[in-house]
């Protein structure tokens, strides 16, 4: 819709305009704007005039400014599927998707508290032509905790743990299989299903693909209304985190009723209804069982 000229800042989009056009490698480039107005019409236009020159290219990109060297080495080995390459031209989108992809990487091998704002891309444009040198670095002021491994040092599993207070606890067992410990403290769940939904095991490397597999395993049991992973320091060990894992469970049982319109033989039209019975956890196991 028509707008008044004087709510328009020609100027400021102008800005908007070139910062756009900057960030995707357009850096010796201008945008301009004239304003035409129709003193008859009492109308005015506003035309914004690019002059573009070519795009910067990247013409290397460089990891040596990595100090760490665990970081490098996971880095290089995951060039292949780097988002910036030799040839493309300069993105800045793309330089922060980079950040994204190689924080995941290191998320999935023990590096729980990097961040992906601790990468950094130092550009060199000082080539003659529209070229320019990348350098990846990791943040001087990057906490140390940052650039350190993390192990799990216990996962322990409870469901409805609100519900019990510690003498209830000092009285159920405690069951330990592959590096899980399940109280057992409800008696409608089989520790076989609880301990092979869990992808987070002692003594391995933290992994957030393994820490959203547990989320979704859990979750797509389909018996649990609340499901939610803690990760916490270890305060014994300093590169081990602990792993608390709380489970609430739905009803196990439910009774559902459809009301309907039905038509009957004479043509007359009466109420209807359907009855459900559905068991969310049959066996012990997960299995459900719908009527």
């Amino acid at each position: 819709p028509p707008v008044l000229l004087s709510q328009v800042n020609p100027a400021a989009t102008s800005e908007i305009i070139n910062a756009k056009i900057f960030n995707q490698g357009f850096f010796k480039s201008n945008v301009s704007f004239e304003v035409i107005e129709n003193e008859k019409k009492k109308e005015a236009k506003i035309n914004y005039i690019l002059l573009l020159d070519q795009p910067f290219v990247i013409k290397s990109i460089s990891f040596d400014k990595l100090q760490d060297t665990a970081i490098k080495r996971l880095v290089l080995e995951n060039t292949k599927k780097s988002l910036i390459n030799v040839g493309s031209t300069y993105d800045l989108d793309l330089l922060r998707k980079e950040r994204v992809r190689l924080d995941d990487i290191l998320k999935n091998h023990g590096y729980f508290y990097f961040s992906p704002d601790y990468f950094y891309f130092k550009i060199d444009t000082s080539s003659k032509e529209n070229n320019l040198d990348i350098y990846l670095a990791i943040k001087e002021d990057a906490p140390q905790r940052a650039l350190k491994k993390f192990g799990i040092g216990r996962v322990l599993v409870e469901i409805d743990s609100s519900v019990y207070d510690d003498q209830f606890y000092s009285k159920v067992d405690t069951i330990r299989r592959r590096g899980i410990e399940y109280i057992k403290a409800n008696k409608f769940f089989k520790p076989g299903i609880i301990i092979r939904s869990s992808y987070l095991r002692k003594n391995e490397l933290y992994s957030r693909k393994n820490h959203n597999i547990t989320l979704s395993r859990f979750g797509n049991l389909g018996v649990f209304k609340f499901v939610n992973v803690r990760i916490v320091d270890d305060t014994v060990k300093g590169d081990s985190l602990n792993v608390f894992i709380d489970l609430v469970p739905l009803p196990r049982n439910s009774l559902s009723a459809e009301f309907q319109a039905v038509t009957k033989s004479n043509n007359f039209i009466g109420p209807g209804v359907i009855l459900g019975y559905l068991n969310r956890n049959l066996l012990r196991g997960a299995e459900k069982l719908n009527l």
